[in-house]
C-alpha cells in the first residue's frame, strides 16, 4: 500500500496526470499503462484508485495501429510502461 500512496502522490505533486476535461466536463485524470500483468500494474491500480486517476491500458495483442489510436484519441500525458514494451510506444 505505501507503494501505491508513494507513487500516486508523485504523480500528483509532479502534474502527470492534469484533468482533462473532455467529456461533459468531466474533470478525468488519465494515465496510460502499457505492460503484461504483474505487480507494478496492481500497485498503479491502486494508485489510481487513491488519487481518483483513471487507468488508460494500451494491449500489444490489438495491433501498432490500436496503440496509436488509444494514444490520439485518449489524450494522456503520462504512460507507464514495462521494458519490454518502451519499443513498441516509442514506434507508435
Amino acid at each position: 500500500m505505501k507503494q501505491a500512496t508513494d507513487l500516486g502522490s508523485g504523480m500528483e505533486n509532479l502534474n502527470l496526470i492534469p484533468p482533462i476535461s473532455e467529456y461533459n466536463n468531466y474533470k478525468l485524470k488519465l494515465v496510460g499503462v502499457f505492460s503484461k500483468n504483474r505487480e507494478e500494474w496492481s500497485v498503479l491500480d491502486v494508485a489510481n484508485m487513491l488519487y481518483n486517476g483513471c487507468m488508460v491500458p494500451l494491449y500489444d495483442t490489438l495491433g501498432p495501429d490500436s496503440i496509436s489510436y488509444v494514444l490520439k484519441h485518449s489524450n494522456i500525458t503520462t504512460c507507464f510502461a514495462s521494458e519490454a514494451s518502451i519499443l513498441i510506444l516509442q514506434k507508435a
